[in-house]
């Protein structure tokens, strides 16, 4: 969209110029160059890859405190105030538990409550 303001090429797009402003200062280095400012998210997302929470043994931790009925919530807490080099939010431990539920896991019946992805009843939903 050569020879066009940002404003302008922001209300083609239907966006905010603030968003186009940011993409141009980001990938802008000798002219903006669509194919390298597609590559450069693309390489920044492969390096933000958290191997360390893919490991066996964070699963097996994690695994081992849903059996002992910890909530995600308490997990994830207790892995801040401990200084745990490696931490875990909440949300990736539900997720956890739904990527072993569709390999067949049962992780899900350990929770003490229903998400939106269908975890365990609690004792009044039971009944």
């Amino acid at each position: 969209m050569a020879g066009k303001s940002q404003r302008q090429i922001a209300a083609i797009l239907c966006c905010y110029n603030s968003k186009i402003s940011r993409e141009l200062r980001r990938n802008r280095i000798h002219g903006y160059q669509p194919e390298m400012a597609q590559h450069s998210p693309t390489i920044r997302r492969r390096a933000a890859f958290k191997r360390h929470k893919r490991s066996q043994w964070l699963r097996d931790w994690v695994a081992e405190r849903l059996k002992e009925h910890w909530s995600p919530e308490q997990i994830a807490g207790f892995m801040r105030r401990m200084n745990i080099p490696v931490q875990v939010s909440h949300l990736w431990v539900y997720d956890f538990i739904h990527r072993d539920r569709l390999l067949g896991g049962h992780l899900r019946c350990l929770c003490r409550h229903r998400n939106n992805r269908g975890g365990a009843q609690t004792q009044s939903e039971g009944s």
